[in-house]
């Protein structure tokens, strides 16, 4: 009873989410954005990520790099990136909503193949969103591994729930 409308999918994500954009109410000040290969996400972090937002301007839940990261050429590793100034970006993205719209339809019109997410958009017209620091939970499920880990943690919240 929730759902309010249905919007058809791009060939991309920016495609996607730009179509949602023209079907979401001009009445919202704020966009949210979630992705289904993230179905872990912890309440608490969508509330942050919410309240950051209508701060910011424009937030992402992510995660500080741990791992050290390398510049590759080819399989060669010719440089070592500076982890204290990385993050892995998550969702939920949010944003007010006229600007996350102007955002994603210059990303669109350019057919930008950098643009990968809302908050690479946002960056592209000078807009810095605030990083929400998340559950390590949030994986991303995307291969055959990530499988046996989400069974792993449906397992772990089941139990929780219980």
């Amino acid at each position: 009873n929730k759902v309010t409308k249905v919007v058809m999918g791009g060939k991309t994500r920016l495609e996607s989410v730009y179509n949602a954009m023209l079907a979401c109410s001009s009445k919202a000040d704020y966009v949210l954005v979630h992705d289904a290969a993230r179905p872990f996400i912890e309440k608490e972090d969508i509330r942050r990520v919410y309240e950051m937002t209508k701060r910011y301007g424009c937030a992402a839940a992510g995660r500080r790099m741990t791992d050290t990261v390398k510049t590759l050429e080819g399989e060669r590793i010719v440089s070592t990136l500076d982890r204290n100034t990385l993050a892995a970006v998550q969702t939920p993205q949010g944003a007010d909503r006229s600007l996350l719209f102007a955002a994603l339809k210059k990303a669109v019109d350019g057919n930008d193949p950098l643009v990968t997410d809302e908050s690479s958009a946002l960056e592209k017209i000078g807009a810095k969103p605030y990083l929400v620091e998340c559950s390590p939970l949030n994986i991303k499920i995307t291969a055959n591994e990530d499988v046996f880990l989400a069974k792993a943690l449906t397992e772990m919240r089941k139990d929780k729930c219980e």
